[in-house]
């Protein structure tokens, strides 16, 4: 049985996918070999990233809810609110981009707090 690494542009086109597209980060942290540190690095990043993306997502439409039910300024406020979240998810959706670009440009950097949860023999 001969065992076959991805191709370096494969790799790279996984690395780069994995943070706009967060269900590519799952598969590629779940099918990357162990010896292919530069694709698993990048899923595993791009992974938390997207779950704190979807945490903080929720916990808007909870603040949302929330400050709704007020009355007399819980519409006005509920939609500032939403302007802001929506403002937000573009932002999210622009860095995530720029990130999966320098990813597939072959450079390895770091997201500072979710870089401490990445797997010590996928760094």
């Amino acid at each position: 049985m001969v065992s076959k690494e991805m191709p370096e542009e494969t790799q790279r086109i996984l690395s780069a996918l994995s943070y706009p597209i967060g269900i590519v980060a799952l598969v590629v942290v779940l099918i990357a070999k162990r010896r292919e540190n530069y694709v698993r690095y990048h899923g595993f990043q791009g992974l938390f990233f997207n779950c704190a993306w979807l945490l903080a997502y929720m916990m808007s439409i909870i603040v949302i809810k929330i400050v709704d039910t007020l009355p007399f300024v819980g519409d006005i406020l509920s939609s500032i609110f939403g302007i802001i979240f929506g403002v937000l998810g573009i932002a999210v959706f622009v860095i995530s981009i720029l990130l999966a670009v320098r990813a597939y440009q072959n450079e390895k950097f770091r997201i500072p707090v979710l870089y401490e949860l990445i797997p010590s023999n996928a760094r």
